[in-house]
């Protein structure tokens, strides 16, 4: 029962990352105002993440990566306080999330089961993909293929 407690709260702490992350990222179009602000400011916007998003219509959205960051969270919890206390699992989940390969590789995972887990729940409740997410996405699929454009004019010229 506490593993299950402890990893909705760090699911809900980096979900709240998360969504500052992703505005932060995005189109200057979609950048809410808060993104400009000072440090304290962007950490309140995190901690209260379900009304800002349910402000910016990306609830739903937000809400599927938070389940499925609190069941990664909660696998990674399970398999490591067997061998070490709640604290030390917790600690080491904050110390290793923010690195350049984990990080990732974390979100990826998240990813795996929250799209398919909003794609199910977009049929029967009809939720749209969130306007600035797909702004986001479509952009870095503009970035990609510059890279590829660039690449073959350097290899041409």
């Amino acid at each position: 029962m506490i593993l299950i407690l402890v990893s909705l709260l760090i699911a809900y702490f980096f979900t709240g990352c998360e969504m500052v992350f992703i505005h932060i990222d995005g189109t200057s179009m979609d950048r809410p105002a808060y993104v400009c602000g000072p440090l304290y400011q962007k950490f309140i916007v995190g901690a209260i993440w379900p009304y800002v998003s349910k402000r910016n219509e990306e609830l739903n959205w937000f809400l599927c990566a938070y389940i499925g960051f609190g069941v990664i969270t909660a696998i990674f919890l399970a398999l490591l306080t067997p061998h070490l206390s709640y604290v030390w699992a917790i600690a080491i989940l904050l110390t290793i999330r923010p690195l350049p390969f984990i990080g990732p590789a974390f979100n990826i995972l998240c990813t795996l089961i929250s799209s398919p887990l909003f794609a199910l729940l977009s049929l029967f409740f009809k939720w749209k993909i969130p306007g600035a997410i797909e702004r986001f996405n479509s952009e870095q699929e503009y970035r990609q293929q510059q890279r590829k454009f660039r690449k073959q004019f350097r290899r041409l010229g």
